[in-house]
């Protein structure tokens, strides 16, 4: 067998969807309480598309803090 010089590969990139993700992301949980509903209704608010979501490889949901807070200005506008 002929000795051929090895090409390295480039390193790989990391899906688009993965490189704009926050590091940290909130769960139901936090979610409701930043609501003050029951995690019930944020799901019924991810199943009716009124709250974008994340889903972990193993399903569970996940939300961006930044979209949460815009969410929650929009609802209640702080007064001054």
């Amino acid at each position: 067998m002929p000795n051929t010089p090895h090409t390295p590969h480039a390193p790989r990139k990391p899906h688009a969807s993965h490189a704009d993700l926050p590091v940290y992301l909130l769960t139901v949980a936090e979610v409701g309480d930043m609501f003050r509903v029951n995690p019930r209704t944020v799901n019924r608010w991810v199943a009716q598309g009124r709250i974008p979501v994340v889903r972990t490889p193993g399903g569970h949901l996940r939300f961006d803090p930044a979209e949460v807070r815009r969410l929650l200005w929009i609802d209640q506008p702080p007064t001054t």
